[in-house]
């Protein structure tokens, strides 16, 4: 969670954890994924984000995770996930 320099609650515990403040913007982390907050606590990048960079002029440069889709052999989808990588452990 984000307090402000009296005590006040910002954001809830819904953070993994909270970068420190570039500026005004600070990179949030969840669920491995990366988001913005400004110095008020209000997202303003939803974390979505695989690689989120705040450059020195306040501009933000950010790439999503790759998805990966399971098809069966009939080429319907039966799952996917975001990953930076898919191994095989065992045939199943």
């Amino acid at each position: 969670a984000l307090y402000s320099d009296l005590g006040k609650p910002l954001t809830a515990f819904d953070y993994d954890s909270i970068a420190m403040f570039k500026k005004d913007f600070a990179i949030v982390y969840q669920n491995n994924l990366r988001g913005l907050i400004d110095r008020n606590g209000v997202l303003r990048v939803q974390p979505l984000y695989r690689t989120l960079d705040i450059h020195p002029d306040n501009k933000i440069s950010a790439t999503r995770p790759d998805q990966w889709i399971f098809l069966n052999e009939k080429n319907n989808i039966i799952s996917s996930l975001y990953a930076d990588s898919v191994y095989a452990v065992d045939e199943n």
